[in-house]
């Protein structure tokens, strides 16, 4: 039988030297038939292995303990849709910001019942340690909470190292986390360490976590993949969920890479359960929430009031997925004030100012405001009363 080490720097040498006498595929032969855990096969992706994560900083995350409470045997966040879409970081260092960003993109699914698509690049450019050439999902998850982060499709990846381009507006669509979690332990053999962590899973979503792969974590293609115990933490995934047979020795963790549907199982791989995963650099997020109140985002004319017209904007949003429910619903309830209450924002309170007439004059001339209720508001400046 060859041993792992050899295996392993035979695909070294054929990943450097494509033209060596080892080819890949030979290699790959040579781990179907070593009695591995796993399969093996090539999806084409070897420059994507990352082989530094850098700049890990201490932040002020909350600590959790385990609960006591038992959680099941088996659990993914993927079965619960609580995942968004595999993505591909290509020939570019940047797997610590994909798993910060599959993170947070889970936990919007759990709090909020949308998929969101979050910027990677934003982070790439953004968070200074690194780029492509490495960096910490722990800073990553800081930047989040401190800074906010925009949208895939307002700052698309591009899989190189860029200076910030987020736009003047980018908060109008920018979601931000309000808080950081990170799992504790009484001591590093705590027995309780793993239900630590599934609790955090199941209560928050899914985490960041560093591995210490090597060069055979390419071939994945299936099965339970045994990681290198060691300090040299070079590849971060989003932790998903997990399986627990009753022994350590066939159960494993679920994880989400970042390289593509061809590798592993549909982007997915299993972990086996002792393999040490780093617990300084998990993180969970919890209270996700965008930048602005969706008051704020669809108060287009900045008058404080939500017309007709901002209302329509905010339903077309819901129906596209790009809103909550609870965000459209706040937006309409806004909008569905009696008119001279949804007008009268400023004060005096109780009476509408002339300020406030002519917005409502304004809205109805723009098609945004029904002539009844522009009336219901002139009555009341002319008039008195009506804002009760």
């Amino acid at each position: 039988m060859i041993s792992r080490k050899i295996l392993i720097l035979a695909l070294t040498l054929a990943l450097i030297h494509p033209a060596s006498a080892v080819t890949l595929s030979e290699v790959q032969e040579a781990i179907n038939e070593s009695n591995a855990s796993w399969t093996a096969a090539y999806s084409g992706d070897h420059v994507m292995v990352d082989m530094n994560i850098t700049g890990l900083q201490g932040i002020a995350a909350r600590g959790f303990y385990w609960d006591g409470i038992e959680r099941p045997d088996y659990y993914s966040l993927r079965d619960e849709g609580l995942t968004t879409h595999v993505k591909r970081q290509g020939a570019c260092g940047s797997c610590w910001a994909f798993a910060a960003v599959a993170a947070v993109e889970s936990t919007i699914l759990k709090e909020h019942g949308i998929v969101v698509d979050l910027s990677e690049q934003n982070m790439v450019d953004n968070c200074m340690w690194g780029g492509c050439k490495g960096g910490s999902p722990y800073n990553a998850m800081f930047y989040m909470y401190n800074h906010g982060i925009d949208i895939e499709s307002a700052y698309p990846y591009e899989a190189a190292s860029h200076e910030c381009r987020l736009t003047d507006n980018w908060t109008d669509r920018g979601w931000i986390v309000d808080y950081l979690w990170q799992p504790k332990i009484y001591e590093l053999y705590d027995q309780n360490k793993s239900k630590t962590i599934q609790q955090g899973i199941m209560e928050f979503g899914g985490a960041t976590v560093c591995i210490d792969t090597r060069e055979d974590f390419v071939y994945y293609a299936g099965g339970i993949y045994e990681p290198l115990v060691g300090r040299d933490l070079n590849h971060a995934v989003e932790l998903v969920g997990w399986n627990w047979t009753g022994d350590p020795d066939t159960s494993y963790w679920i994880i989400k890479n970042s390289w593509g549907t061809y590798w592993g199982e549909d982007g997915y791989g299993k972990i086996t359960w002792n393999a040490g995963l780093n617990y300084c650099n998990m993180l969970f997020a919890n209270q996700t929430h965008r930048i602005k109140t969706p008051f704020e985002v669809y108060d287009r004319n900045n008058n404080s009031v939500i017309d007709k017209c901002e209302a329509v904007e905010a339903i077309k949003d819901y129906f596209d997925g790009k809103i909550s429910y609870a965000d459209v619903t706040e937006v309409l309830t806004a909008y569905n004030l009696p008119p001279c209450q949804k007008y009268d924002t400023t004060e005096p309170f109780g009476e509408i100012t002339k300020d406030e007439a002519v917005n409502a004059l304004n809205d109805y001339y723009n098609g945004c405001l029904e002539k009844d209720d522009m009336v219901e508001v002139l009555n009341c400046y002319f008039f008195g009363g009506g804002n009760s």
